[in-house]
C-alpha cells in the first residue's frame, strides 16, 4: 500500500529487491536514479556503512526515516523525507508528517495521525486514556484498519469502541504528534522501574562508533530484570567505552548491566530480515547463566 500501490498510482516506478543485499542497492538507487527510499532502519544502517556508499552518485529527495540518525546521511540536506508510524494492521501508515512540512517537525517524530485514524496512548494496566507526554499503549481506530486475523473474530482483534491494542508504545506531544518507543515486550523491568529499550537504543547510537544496538531485558532474581545490550560496531570501541558513554546520557538504571559486541552477520534475524529479538533475549539469559556477561570484543571473522 505505502510503496507498490501509492507509487503506481501516482504514474512512478518501483524497484524492488527480492532478498536485500547492500551493494546491490547502491547498484540499482544508481542505475534507477531512484528518488524515493524505502526499507527497513537495519537496512538503511548497513547500507550507509558499505565501503562504496559514500562515492555512490545517489539522487534521493523522499522516503522514511527522517527521524532518524542515518537520515542526514542518506538524503541532502534540503530533503522531504518524512517521520512515519504504521504496521500491516492498519494498512499501513497511522501517522505521517507531510512531506512539505519544516525539517524540524519531520525529524522530530512520527507524525500526526493520517487518512482518518484515531490513536490513543493508554496504560496497558489500568486501560486509562492516558494525556500528551505520557507514555503508554499505542491504540489505533481508522477506516483502514484490517478486518481481523485468519481465524479469529473482529471482537478478539478490537476492543468494543473498535480500536486496535498495537502492543506498541508511544506517547503523543503537544502537537497531538506520536513518539514511538518500541514494543511493550521490548519495555524492561529492572528494580520495580520501567525502561523502554529504544531509549537505551538511542543512547547507544549516539556513539559514532555504533551501527546498530539492539537491547532486551535479561532475568535477574534480585531486580526481576536487567538492560543488556547487543552492539555492533562500525569501527574499533571498547565496551567500557560505550557503557561511560551511556552513564553520560541515562539514568543508572538504564545503563546496561551487559553489553556484548556482535558483528552484523551474528544476529539472529526474522524471515522478514528484521533483528529477532526473543532469540536475543534467550540468548542473553544463556550467556548470563554460563558467566559470560562480561563484555566481549567479537571473535574474528574466519576465511
Amino acid at each position: 500500500m505505502a510503496v507498490v500501490l501509492a507509487t503506481l498510482a501516482r504514474g512512478g516506478a518501483v524497484v524492488m529487491q527480492e532478498v536485500f543485499e547492500p551493494d546491490e542497492t547502491l547498484r540499482l538507487l544508481e542505475a534507477e536514479r531512484c528518488t524515493v527510499f524505502f526499507a527497513w532502519p537495519h537496512q538503511a544502517e548497513a547500507l550507509i556503512a558499505h565501503p562504496r556508499f559514500r562515492a555512490a552518485r545517489l539522487v534521493l529527495r523522499k522516503g522514511v526515516g527522517a527521524n532518524t540518525k542515518w537520515a542526514a546521511a542518506l538524503y541532502p540536506p534540503d530533503h522531504h523525507a518524512v517521520g512515519t508510524y504504521g504496521m500491516t494492521e492498519t494498512l499501513p501508515l497511522c501517522t505521517a508528517w507531510p512531506w512539505d512540512a519544516p525539517l524540524a517537525l519531520r525529524a522530530a517524530s512520527h507524525g500526526p495521525p493520517v487518512g482518518g485514524k484515531e490513536i490513543r496512548i493508554v496504560d496497558p494496566e489500568s486501560g486509562r486514556t492516558l494525556p500528551a507526554g505520557r507514555e503508554g499503549e499505542i491504540y489505533v481506530r481508522g477506516p483502514t484498519l484490517f478486518a481481523h486475523y485468519y481465524r479469529h473474530p473482529p471482537a478478539e482483534c478490537f476492543d468494543a469502541e473498535g480500536f486496535f491494542h498495537t502492543g506498541d508504545l508511544g506517547q503523543l506531544d503537544e502537537r497531538g504528534a506520536l513518539h514511538f518507543l518500541g514494543r511493550l515486550k521490548d519495555v524492561i523491568k529492572t528494580a520495580g522501574v520501567n525502561v523502554a529499550a529504544a531509549e537505551v537504543e538511542a543512547a547507544l547510537l549516539a556513539h559514532p562508533a555504533v551501527g546498530a544496538a539492539h537491547v532486551v531485558g535479561v532475568p535477574d532474581p534480585a531486580r526481576g530484570e536487567n538492560v543488556a545490550a547487543f552492539v555492533v560496531a562500525k569501527s574499533a570501541v571498547a565496551a567500557e567505552e560505550l557503557l561511560a558513554h551511556c552513564r553520560a546520557r541515562l539514568s543508572s538504571y538504564k545503563v546496561p548491566r551487559h553489553l556484548w559486541l556482535r558483528r552484523e552477520d551474528e544476529l539472529p534475524e526474522k524471515p522478514s530480515g528484521k533483528v529477532d529479538k526473543a532469540a536475543l533475549r534467550a540468548e542473553a539469559a544463556r550467556l548470563v547463566r554460563a558467566g559470560g556477561d562480561r563484555p566481549a570484543t567479537p571473535p574474528a571473522r574466519r576465511g
